[in-house]
């Protein structure tokens, strides 16, 4: 997937079930992260920037930041493959402790438009279902300053004939009963990894979305991250400087 999702929508493809869901049963219109995403992206959530997730174990949602630093660019890691995340250094316990699910949405793409000479942002949303959750993990990290912040990264899979036009990866998207066995005790998690697809979205085209910010800006941003606690293992791409997803 690329580097962004969408939680808000102030141009009316929210309805006020949704609302109320994010409202009333997570207390996240009105909290000060909540609006700063409305106003500052128009309901989008981007990489190195903070957002509500379902942790397991706990009840409600928490705000985190997404992203885990690299510590050897400069860059952000955003997401970790389903295939391999529950044996890699740097996701490995945090997928068997700290599961997540993010709740969206939907999630962008760019498809590349040879006549105008740029790529055109579609938005992902499942048929007929207005929200989905993103499976994830998080880890904490060593602020600057000695403190702990959490940091989350989103899992993908293959994607599926509707998203492959569009980019060969997806996140695993989990329905309803799923996003509850996701964060559950026990192994149970393990077999949700090994499905091939999770739920089929569509696309949908989205206007007023603003480019993808540069490489320059980006790895800028990523300068500001915290830097992880001697105890993270990390296993980034050789030779990328930017923001990551670990397609």
């Amino acid at each position: 997937m690329c580097g962004r999702y969408m939680l808000f929508d102030d141009e009316g493809m929210v309805s006020l079930a949704y609302t109320a869901w994010l409202a009333d049963a997570f207390g996240l219109i009105g909290r000060p992260e909540a609006d700063a995403i409305r106003a500052q992206s128009t309901g989008e959530v981007r990489p190195n920037q903070r957002a509500p997730v379902r942790v397991q174990g706990e009840t409600g949602l928490r705000w985190m930041t997404w992203g885990f630093p690299n510590p050897r660019s400069m860059g952000l890691t955003i997401n970790a493959r389903a295939e391999t995340a529950a044996t890699k250094g740097l996701f490995r316990v945090a997928m068997r402790q700290r599961r997540i699910a993010v709740p969206a949405l939907g999630f962008f793409e760019w498809r590349h438009n040879a006549r105008a000479k740029s790529k055109d942002p579609y938005l992902f949303r499942i048929p007929e279902q207005e929200r989905m959750w993103m499976a994830g993990a998080y880890t904490g990290f060593q602020t600057a300053g000695g403190g702990m912040v959490d940091r989350f990264v989103i899992l993908t899979a293959p994607a599926d004939p509707v998203v492959a036009a569009y980019h060969d990866r997806m996140p695993v998207l989990l329905r309803e009963a799923e996003a509850d066995a996701w964060l559950a005790a026990g192994e149970g998690w393990r077999q949700l990894l090994e499905r091939a697809t999770w739920v089929h979205p569509e696309a949908v085209p989205a206007r007023g979305v603003p480019p993808l910010p540069s490489a320059q800006a980006k790895a800028r941003e990523a300068l500001a991250v915290q830097a992880p606690p001697p105890c993270v293992s990390a296993e980034p791409k050789r030779g990328s400087v930017q923001q990551q997803s670990l397609f």
